[in-house]
């Protein structure tokens, strides 16, 4: 990931501060030098990574749309911008950039729009302002380009080779351009590292369909982001069945006028027993996987900050 100064907590703020102050009282109150070399580690001081092998998600509530930042230990990726409007308003200046500054980081390594559909992609606009060399996949490539007026090259992640960022692998699970609809084209990407992530997009029961007849059981994953928000054209039996998430995550806002998730869907998890956790309910949600375990917090549910291991 490209560095930056990270943004400092309000206590090392107090406590830089308060060095400063001191090292201008007059000197016969000793220790300047002892403070001037504290001052210097706490000017250095920069976010805590995770540790090798581990895996930070973080999942914004963006209303309805999806924008998802993943960081490793020396690596990030942006999963999806939210929604936005060129020159009106983008969700990346309520979650994203805010906190790509707290973790210090100036650009991250890779983006990827799942596919071109405004509540995946329209945040875009705002981040290309300040991002031109910023290495961009989709699984709708012609699409996406046309919508960001051919600013930026974009590149299929369909054909994206697998890779690995500090013991963590990353693999697309290729889709195909016969498919006339932008949601079944859209990038699903398997995370593994201590644990398994799988991020779904927009897709529908064809192509999860698809995705069994060639994965199978390869398909179980520990944390699933749902495909579609939960739509009751996604998350087919059989999806579900092979994938047997642990936990589940759906993107959408309060209210919204399709209904999402859908009761069948949230049925078809809870048969399985998985954890559902909802942006509409529960905010922001952070995902860490480490070697100690699995880590799932939600913003705005004060019970769960708790750290639970499975």
């Amino acid at each position: 990931m490209s560095p930056m100064v990270g943004v400092y907590p309000l206590t090392l703020l107090l406590l830089i501060l308060a060095a400063i102050v001191w090292l201008l009282l007059p000197r016969g109150l000793g220790l300047g030098a002892v403070t001037l070399v504290g001052l210097s580690l706490m000017l250095g001081w920069q976010p805590a990574r995770p540790e090798q092998g581990a895996f930070e998600m973080l999942v914004f509530d963006v209303g309805m749309g999806t924008s998802i930042l993943l960081t490793t230990r020396h690596h990030s990726l942006v999963y999806d911008f939210g929604p936005g409007k060129a020159g009106v308003f983008s969700a990346t200046n309520w979650g994203l950039l805010p906190s790509l500054r707290k973790r210090g980081i100036e650009r991250p390594d890779l983006a990827i729009v799942s596919h071109v559909d405004q509540d995946h992609s329209g945040g875009l606009h705002a981040f290309l302002d300040d991002h031109r060399q910023l290495f961009l996949l989709s699984g709708t490539p012609r699409e996406l380009e046309s919508r960001i007026t051919d600013r930026h090259r974009v590149r299929s992640c369909h054909q994206f080779p697998d890779w690995t960022w500090d013991g963590v692998k990353f693999r697309f699970l290729p889709g195909s351009s016969d498919y006339g609809d932008t949601n079944n084209r859209s990038c699903v990407l398997m995370i593994q590292g201590n644990h398994r992530v799988l991020l779904a997009g927009d897709i529908e029961a064809a192509r999860e369909q698809r995705l069994i007849a060639r994965y199978g059981p390869a398909l179980a994953a520990d944390v699933l982001l749902a495909p579609h928000h939960g739509s009751l054209t996604s998350s087919s039996a059989g999806f579900v069945s092979q994938v047997k998430p642990r936990h589940v995550i759906y993107t959408l806002s309060r209210g919204n006028r399709w209904g999402f998730p859908a009761p069948a869907v949230v049925a078809r998890y809870a048969a399985l027993g998985s954890r559902q956790f909802r942006n509409d309910f529960d905010g922001a949600i952070t995902v860490d996987s480490g070697a100690e375990g699995l880590s799932i917090v939600a913003e705005r549910n004060p019970e769960s900050r708790i750290w639970r291991r499975w």
